[in-house]
């Protein structure tokens, strides 16, 4: 009885999620959108920055937007507080290099896998409507032994919506070669050694479809701080502080590389004016 109590609670959550989705996609309130972030009751924090209080209570195709997809990183997990977060970091940069206002809605959970973040995570995303998006996926579904085939066509399926359907810069994230990293030394050598396969195949993938559809890889494998146990909280497993203040520097770095990408983007969005 409460198994089938818990799925009709989960088939109405999703139902209320897509509802939210239409609604704002018609220009409705973003009320209906903040509600939805809060039905994804998984998530242990959710923050929404940024949004503005006046009249124009809806994010127009106007605004500048950036989304958070994501972990359990994503949510700063490790830090002392969200804000020492890498995507409050990102954030700031992208206020400070274009002298605007952005929103900022992270979207991110703990746990997620790339299922979660395809069936939860991207909806909510594309009735934003961003004009960047932060990717960093696949630690989970390494660890839970995901095929990496199923991993590879959700991953390439939301590339290709974000930056075919929805024109967003997009930043994707590699993984660290996890098997050299401080959680990892807890664990059977066979463990170790499934991982030192896995994230390399799931690179791959990541890789990959990153230049298929004109993303921006942010090359987190060959980040030296990655692999040290002074950057990482006591778990061995998330950042710490400094530890989420080397990501984004990474995150940063890549952008400043494709910096006339993304201001021919906001180009773009004024054009439309």
């Amino acid at each position: 009885m409460c198994r089938v109590t818990w799925q009709i609670i989960r088939e109405a959550k999703r139902m209320f999620i897509v509802l939210a989705n239409y609604l704002l996609i018609q220009r409705r309130s973003a009320k209906v959108w903040l509600i939805a972030l809060l039905m994804q009751l998984g998530c242990a924090k959710w923050k929404v920055s940024k949004l503005d209080k006046g009249a124009q209570t809806h994010v127009g195709i106007h605004k500048l937007a950036y989304v958070a997809i994501g972990a359990s990183d994503t949510q700063a997990a490790g830090a002392s507080s969200y804000e020492h977060g890498y995507v409050v970091a990102f954030h700031r940069y992208l206020e400070q290099a274009t002298g605007r206002k952005w929103d900022f809605i992270n979207v991110g959970r703990s746990g997620a896998r790339i299922t979660d973040v395809v069936e939860r995570q991207l909806p909510l995303a594309i009735a934003v409507r961003p004009t960047v998006v932060s990717i960093w996926v696949g630690g989970n579904d390494v660890r839970h032994r995901i095929h990496p085939k199923g991993f590879e066509r959700l991953l390439r399926g939301m590339l290709r919506t974000l930056r075919e359907e929805m024109n967003a810069i997009v930043l994707i994230a590699n993984l660290p070669e996890m098997e050299r990293q401080p959680f990892a030394r807890r664990i059977a050598p066979e463990e170790r050694e499934f991982l030192r396969k896995q994230s390399r195949i799931y690179n791959d993938i990541i890789e990959r479809a990153a230049s298929d559809f004109g993303a921006i890889l942010v090359d987190l494998r060959s980040v030296d701080e990655m692999y040290d146990e002074r950057f990482f909280c006591s778990d061995g497993l998330h950042p710490n502080d400094v530890g989420y203040k080397r990501i984004a520097e990474r995150f940063i770095e890549a952008l400043k590389q494709n910096i006339d990408a993304l201001r021919e983007r906001i180009h773009d969005r004024k054009a439309v004016r």
